[in-house]
């Protein structure tokens, strides 16, 4: 009999490199860094995901990174694309509960568009609003 833990982190870990697969390991990606915060606070676990714009004409690997007390961080050498973007973020409460090896939802699917710099790297902090209304502040 497989333990319930067991069978989530099992999970989480197949989503988790389903989502790194998509991130390329190219010349021209963008790093991605910055924070992600709900009603003033750390998003304490969770997953920021950034895929380009098909709708305004841009193309190439989609990027994801883990969100661990509101910090997230694309791994060196892989990023996202420059450009419009769609950007994704699911946030949770970090505490393991039944299936759910983060926890429950904060919030529903929160997702934007933005605009990547070419550059090596770029901070991103996100705001996600309590009405979702908002979006990012780019540094």
């Amino acid at each position: 009999m497989v333990s319930h833990s067991f069978r989530s982190v099992a999970v989480t870990a197949c989503l988790l490199l389903a989502f790194l697969a998509g991130c390329g390991r190219k010349k021209g990606l963008t790093e991605i860094s910055g924070t992600v915060t709900y009603k003033n606070a750390p998003v304490p676990a969770g997953m920021i995901s950034i895929e380009p714009d098909p709708s305004r004409d841009n193309h190439g690997p989609q990027c994801a990174a883990g969100i661990a007390d509101g910090v997230f961080r694309s791994r060196y050498n892989f990023g996202s694309v420059s450009g419009p973007v769609v950007i994704r973020v699911d946030g949770y409460t970090g505490v393991p509960e039944g299936e759910s090896f983060g926890g429950r939802p904060l919030f529903p699917s929160y997702e934007f568009t933005a605009e990547i710099p070419e550059a090596a790297s770029h901070t991103l902090d996100v705001v996600v609003p309590d009405e979702k209304v908002a979006g990012p502040k780019s540094k």
